[in-house]
């Protein structure tokens, strides 16, 4: 999924996965995220405030930086 936003596999030092981590905890991630996936209407809240879509997506994600240097994205 994160090569649809130009990321590959990152490793290296804890300041670049503190980094990576900032960027993809970003509000325009985060937003690209929703419009791709149209989490508004995953989440059924199309009369809904777009910080209250943002805050239920950012509740229901998870991002973990693994081992070999890749993070996962759950939600």
């Amino acid at each position: 999924m994160m090569k649809d936003f130009g990321l590959s596999k990152v490793g290296g030092s804890k300041s670049q996965e503190y980094t990576m981590l900032v960027f993809l905890e970003s509000r325009s991630v985060i937003d690209s995220v929703i419009t791709k996936y149209d989490i508004v209407n995953v989440y059924d809240m199309k009369d809904a405030i777009y910080s209250d879509v943002r805050k239920a997506f950012k509740d229901n994600i998870l991002i973990k930086y693994l081992d070999e240097g890749n993070y996962q994205l759950t939600v």
